[in-house]
């Protein structure tokens, strides 16, 4: 069983549009993710995770991709020594499939980290990543998209499995894993339909009053039909009806003289505004 490292927050009314706020439901996000993971899914996979610290450290050994092997953010909650950077690397060595990184938000402290990550042996890599927020009102024009947007319940917890793990091209024991979401505490879940066929996919974690929107997929065959938009518009009405306050979504950040990607000029139709660009360090 892996355990579960998730921070508990009061309700209030404070301002959340900060980057710890941010980041830590996004790290409350994945945690749970990995606390969900079916037993024998966990084993055969190699997936860990543990707490240094004020951050969490997730490993999947059978994975190359370093959204699976990375830390969350450090140095928000805390500044970070070299002697704990140094407890960290080696922790993700050890447990880590072949490539990991440690990503870094504006204000991390020391000033000295990126300096420190690039000692101990890691590179920082393009594009960033685009964290966003918006307030979490209903938005009262519809999508224009011909398929319906369903809440992936246990009854639907196959083809939610299957959209996600087809559509970001993941190893099809993947979709064991995004299944077990499907009826979780925290999570709303959803499939675009085409009739009986799946066409996209997308999840919500929710807590307090802040919600993560991550997983946002369409199959090949259906993308450019506004799938991801109605996922997006389903997913900001519901966390409106169920007392969020900030949402946030993360997607790749091209550079200021390239064009952005689909999913990025999505997100902003949708009413979110970028609060701040990440890097990722990634070692080999």
């Amino acid at each position: 069983m892996i355990e579960k490292y998730c921070t508990e927050r009061a309700r209030d009314d404070r301002s959340i549009n900060t980057v710890e706020d941010i980041e830590r439901i996004e790290t409350d996000a994945w945690t749970d993710l990995f606390a969900a993971a079916p037993t024998d899914f966990a084993k055969n996979f190699g997936l860990s995770v543990t707490r240094m610290d004020d951050h969490i450290l997730f490993a999947v050994k059978k994975s190359p991709s370093t959204l699976y092997n990375r830390s969350s953010v450090i140095g928000i909650l805390q500044s970070l020594d070299e002697a704990a950077l140094g407890e960290a690397t080696r922790w993700l060595r050890e447990h880590c499939g072949p490539t990991w990184a440690i990503p870094i938000a504006p204000g991390a402290q020391p000033s000295e980290l990126p300096a420190l990550l690039v000692k101990n042996g890691l590179t920082p890599m393009k594009p960033d990543t685009a964290k966003f927020w918006r307030d979490a009102t209903a938005l009262s024009q519809a999508v224009e998209c011909q398929y319906e947007v369903r809440l992936a319940t246990e009854e639907h917890a196959a083809d939610f499995g299957f959209t996600i793990s087809q559509g970001f091209e993941m190893h099809e024991g993947f979709a064991i894993w995004r299944a077990a979401l499907c009826g979780r505490r925290h999570w709303r879940t959803y499939v675009v339909y085409d009739g009986l066929e799946p066409a996209g996919a997308g999840a919500m974690y929710i807590r307090d009053n802040l919600a993560w929107l991550g997983m946002t997929t369409t199959l090949p065959s259906y993308r450019g039909k506004g799938v991801q938009r109605a996922l997006l518009t389903r997913r900001i009405n519901d966390a409106a009806d169920l007392g969020a306050k900030l949402l946030t979504i993360e997607t790749l950040h091209a550079g200021a003289d390239e064009p952005q990607n689909a999913s990025y000029r999505n997100v902003i139709r949708a009413g979110f505004s970028i609060a701040y660009l990440r890097r990722q360090y990634t070692a080999q």
